[in-house]
């Protein structure tokens, strides 16, 4: 059987069904790439690896690189769609994303550790630099959120405002990630308020809004083994929290919790947690070529 992690990436367009119930015919025919003024990020067209997929050859089978792996779904689908030095020409669509997704995790990128992944500072220093390496300028690469991280790549907010994330990924050349964290969800004894525990965190890319309604219902892109082995678009449910407190042994805890996005269903937590909320959000927008002269 076809696995979900490189599936999408043996289709010539990148493309597959947006569901499990994902086709096993692969086929021959690959649509012609879009110019960059005409990218935006299609949740159908998205790769979808996943991070434990011994093909792609990572260390420690993975465990620890939902990041990178999240971050190459995103620049594979820009190198098929105008911005062509994001991945190297191979011979097979699946050697170039296992190229991107070690090269990403690398100690010269994001430094992926194999105990706690690479965090929010490796993320964001590590995308940049390989973003630059490449021959990119970026536009906007921005972090939102409470956790610790370089100034450079800050939005000067501490929670992330979901109806600018939404507009951002209907422009051309944008792509969105959270960082989820786990919690374990209790009741302060004092004050009966909420407290809410990190027990660890994720990586996962937010392909688009679907729905408006609350906080929206999300597109996301998984990279975990939780959400199977088939290629499956997330369907996110968000609510912002208004009250209670996030504690825990990580910088910059304890805080309130008001105006942390809270996701109510759509993804499958670890046991380690009860409990997902939106820590932060990474927004990039490459910036577009010139039009070419006729």
């Amino acid at each position: 059987m076809t696995s979900r992690a490189l599936l999408p990436l043996l289709v010539g367009a990148l493309a597959f069904a947006a569901s499990r119930a994902v086709s096993e015919e692969l086929t021959e025919e690959t649509p012609q790439a879009r110019a960059p003024a005409d990218v935006a990020l299609d949740v159908a067209a998205l790769p979808d690896l996943l991070q434990t997929d011994a093909r792609l050859g990572l260390p420690d089978g993975g465990r620890m690189f939902c990041a990178p792996v999240a971050a190459a779904d995103a620049l594979l689908f820009l190198a098929r769609n105008g911005f062509g030095r994001l991945a190297p020409e191979a011979p097979e669509p699946a050697l170039a994303a296992a190229d991107v997704v070690r090269r990403l995790g690398s100690s010269h990128y994001m430094n992926t550790s194999l105990a706690e992944g690479p965090g929010t500072a490796g993320f964001l220093r590590g995308l940049s630099r390989y973003l630059a390496d490449r021959g990119y300028a970026v536009q906007r690469f921005e972090y939102a959120g409470w956790r610790a991280h370089p100034k450079e790549y800050t939005s000067g907010r501490s929670r992330p405002d979901l109806a600018a994330l939404a507009g951002t990924l209907r422009r051309p050349a944008a792509a969105a990630w959270w960082n989820v964290g786990w919690y374990r969800r209790e009741v302060d004894a004092e004050s009966g308020l909420p407290r809410f525990r990190r027990t660890g965190g994720h990586w996962v890319l937010v392909a688009g809004r679907e729905s408006e309604e609350d906080g929206g219902t999300w597109l996301v892109r998984d990279p975990s083994p939780r959400s199977g082995r088939r290629p499956r678009v997330e369907r996110v449910r968000i609510e912002v929290l208004e009250t209670g407190e996030l504690v825990g042994a990580y910088t910059g805890l304890p805080q309130v919790a008001r105006g942390v996005p809270q996701v109510l269903s759509g993804l499958v937590l670890p046991k380690s947690a009860d409990t997902a909320l939106v820590d932060g959000v990474v927004v990039l927008q490459l910036e577009l070529p010139p039009p070419r002269v006729r």
